[in-house]
């Protein structure tokens, strides 16, 4: 019998009290996000990029390019996200920097064409609810819907409810600040990782919510 290697986590943030939550100032993040093209041009090539919502394909690429270089992208995003936004200076904060800065390129996530459904049908589950959770409908734990959706070596989720801005979740869930362990980091910079799937729904007033699902090479 197989077993997985199941890592869920969970992050609210933005004007969200809970686990893991960040209340920000409400203002956009100011910064240059002029794209690199051949992340992108990667990500435009793969099987099934054009069906996927327009802040799945921003979260997508933010990934891919935080992994092709996670050193310049603390320079370049994390460091004056944090300029901006002082809230979010914290202790986990520091520790993001040191192991940003020791960390060398990681493979680029691919899309997942087992995980991309299952990602979309929880994160319209968790906007439908209200808030997040890893069980989904009819109580499905995390372990369930992953076998499921026939992922039989490794996987992992991140879930995000906040500002509609993909590049700030992504540096929210590197932060992980309030959160034991630092587990949506250790996901997004997880070399095991090889491809993704991601589900993108809105709870009421405009809330993003974000489902990162991982998993090893099938």
């Amino acid at each position: 019998m197989k077993h997985l290697l199941l890592v869920p986590f969970l992050l609210a943030a933005c004007f969200v009290f809970g686990q893991g939550s960040v209340v920000l100032s409400d203002r956009p993040f100011q910064v240059d996000r002029k794209p690199d093209t051949a992340v992108l041009g990667r990500l435009e090539r793969q099987i099934g990029y054009g069906a996927i919502h327009s802040r799945g394909k921003e979260m997508f690429y933010w990934i891919n390019l935080m992994r092709k270089d996670p050193s310049a992208f603390q320079a370049r995003y994390v460091k004056p996200f944090l300029d901006q936004f002082p809230e979010a200076e914290s202790k986990e904060a520091n520790a993001l920097a040191r192991e940003m800065q020791a960390t060398n390129t990681l493979p680029e996530l691919q899309i997942s064409n087992k995980l991309m459904g299952p990602a979309q049908e929880q994160a319209s589950f968790l906007a439908q609810k209200g808030s997040l959770s890893h069980n989904g409908r009819g109580g499905k734990g995390f372990q369930k819907r992953m076998e499921e959706a026939g992922v039989e070596n490794c996987a992992g989720e991140n879930l995000f409810d906040g500002q509609d801005d993909a590049l700030m979740g992504l540096i929210l869930l590197l932060i992980d600040k309030g959160v034991p362990g630092a587990g949506h980091r250790v996901a997004l910079l997880n070399p095991q990782f090889r491809e993704m799937g991601i589900g993108i729904s809105y709870m009421t007033g405009n809330r993003l919510v974000v489902v990162q699902q991982f998993s090893c090479k099938q």
